[in-house]
């Protein structure tokens, strides 16, 4: 709720590289927009933690059906959020945001941002193995920062999706040969959710691959 902060997570500075933070610690079960999700065919969700700059840290997977408390028809149940299965993937990938919204005081323009991550999967990789284990979200709408994700991947070899995307059409064909996928965010205009829910570990999106076709199942950004 934007009008009231305190019913939210907050957000981090975004720079703690060493430690990346983690959303699973911050997940809140059992709110209205969840249980309408749930609802609606939506099983699974993954969430990145916030930030006020570069780097949010590792998103996690969770059932949108858990809940953090104990149910008032099945007083004497489990708390759900300990079940097995409510968080189903608690490091499901790093996240970025390359532009505006990234800048902060160690990554101040676009240019070190780019070079930062550069360095997060090359020269300092070793700081912390996430950054050699999971996939690489970068959260951009910028034709121009999705090439030099397309150029940072021939480089690494990093499984690296784009999120936002509303200028990825314009490097299509560039993004088909690279095998870098695209959740496209917000999803507007799109189909009306399934009736039932969505397979494990599935997410509706939007893949791009150089002839226009658009709306496939894709785990984390990889074709199915």
């Amino acid at each position: 709720m934007l009008q009231e902060p305190s019913t939210s997570d907050d957000a981090s500075a975004g720079e703690e590289y060493e430690r990346p933070l983690s959303s699973k610690l911050g997940i809140k079960f059992g709110g209205m927009h969840l249980r309408r999700a749930y609802q609606g065919g939506v099983a699974r969700m993954v969430t990145p933690p916030s930030t006020n700059g570069f780097f949010h840290g590792t998103s996690a997977t969770f059932r949108s059906g858990a809940k953090s408390g104990r149910s008032r028809y099945h007083p004497h149940s489990r708390l759900q959020v300990l079940e097995a299965g409510a968080i189903s993937e608690p490091r499901a990938a790093l996240h970025f945001t390359i532009g505006h919204d990234g800048k902060s005081p160690r990554t101040p323009s676009i240019t070190s941002q780019i070079s930062k991550l550069h360095s997060l999967l090359t020269d300092d990789k070793h700081i912390h193995p996430i950054y050699q284990s999971v996939a690489v979200v970068v959260h951009t709408n910028n034709k121009d920062v999705i090439a030099h994700m397309i150029a940072l991947k021939r480089v690494t070899g990093a499984h690296i999706v784009i999120m936002g995307g509303s200028e990825a059409h314009l490097l299509a064909t560039e993004l088909a040969k690279a095998d870098v996928s695209v959740i496209v965010a917000p999803l507007l205009g799109r189909p009306e959710l399934p009736s039932r829910p969505a397979p494990s570990r599935q997410i509706r999106t939007a893949d791009i691959d150089g002839r226009g076709r658009q709306g496939r199942y894709l785990e984390l950004g990889r074709s199915k």
